[in-house]
């Protein structure tokens, strides 16, 4: 599963209550109810699991908040969202990314798609350019727009992991657990980044009380030698545990499926429990949903940026062909003049 999923962007509005109602629940949507204040969900990923992750959203929050959805990342989907919400009068919309780290680079791209970062994320610049836009998009909207942090190492994405590994022991405190963090290189450089994910660990381990917990990263976008490189670190890993006592337990740390089968085949041979299953679907994302939407609700309009920056350049189809089509050259003669290299060419 890669590290940049597609995610879903689900955009909730707030309903205003009276004082008076306050204490004995949420107020029921109304035909004719105007309302006050919306608040967006960007979910990491598609499918069906999704799917199940939305309808878990809308019944808990019937009548108490409208819900659209879109892939996050996805500027063009993002911004018909927003546009339903606007046609229901909604006064701000309050984005919360659930992302696993509020420091990758998915991240950033969605940070400058709603305005909240000044440049496009450079890991994704280059899908900019190879697909057709003049610019890299950002969403319009006449009201207030805030994005909150992601999933991080919260409580309760620590809860589901916790969750996850103990369905999978019989003894923790005589087992060892490994978490398998599906990666972007770019990620992996960023010390925000892996510490965020190292803090999570170390959540899970105190609720869990295994021998030992450790953490593996495997690069997605990486080389084929690399890929292969990490996944031989995570069988050496699994194996040195495995020989000590008491048994192992893999998880992916990741929100829905997508990455087991490739972990799955990496086990082959090795004494290991690993179900392949991630931390979602799980009705317990919402008080994480709710807390989010608690706090962004009461935070300003954070869109600083509203224009829209042009991709690179996509790479000159003469300057990738020529060392291909051209000639060999022959031997310079002395004093003649040598030809700009492409990087001196104007």
């Amino acid at each position: 599963m890669t590290i940049r999923l597609a995610a879903l962007a689900v955009l909730l509005s707030v309903l205003p209550r009276p004082a008076s109602a306050a204490a004995s629940g949420p107020e029921r949507l109304g035909s004719r109810t105007q309302l006050d204040a919306g608040a967006l969900l960007v979910l990491s990923g598609s499918g069906q699991d999704w799917a199940s992750v939305v309808t878990d959203v809308r019944k808990a929050l019937e009548g108490r908040f409208l819900v659209e959805q879109a892939p996050a990342s996805d500027a063009k989907a993002i911004q018909a969202a927003v546009d339903k919400l606007q046609a229901r009068r909604v006064k701000k919309i309050v984005a919360v990314p659930m992302l696993l780290s509020s420091h990758s680079a998915e991240m950033d791209e969605n940070r400058y798609i709603f305005g909240v970062r000044e440049h496009p994320a450079a890991a994704f610049l280059g899908s900019h350019a190879h697909s057709g836009y003049s610019v890299v998009r950002r969403i319009k909207a006449r009201v207030p727009v805030v994005l909150t942090a992601a999933l991080d190492d919260h409580s309760v994405f620590a809860e589901l992991l916790t969750e996850r590994a103990l369905d999978l022991s019989k003894d923790p405190s005589r087992e060892s657990l490994v978490l398998a963090v599906p990666s972007l290189a770019v990620d992996l450089a960023n010390s925000q980044w892996s510490g965020t994910i190292q803090s999570l660990a170390e959540k899970v381990r105190r609720a869990t009380g295994f021998r030992q917990v450790q953490t593996v990263f495997l690069t997605e976008d990486a080389s084929q030698v690399d890929r292969d490189k990490a996944e031989q670190a995570l069988r050496s890993t699994v194996r040195g545990l495995a020989e000590g006592k008491g048994r192992v337990i893999v998880i992916p740390v990741s929100l829905t499926r997508g990455s087991e089968r490739r972990l799955r085949k990496l086990f082959e041979g090795l004494f290991v429990r690993f179900d392949g299953k991630a931390a979602l679907p799980n009705p317990k994302i919402i008080r994480w949903v709710e807390e989010a939407l608690t706090k962004g609700v009461k935070l300003p309009d954070m869109r600083a940026y509203t224009k829209e920056e042009a991709p690179p350049s996509a790479p000159r189809l003469d300057r990738l062909t020529r060392p291909l089509l051209a000639p060999p050259a022959k031997a310079a003669k002395a004093g003649a003049a040598q030809p700009k290299s492409d990087s001196e060419a104007p």
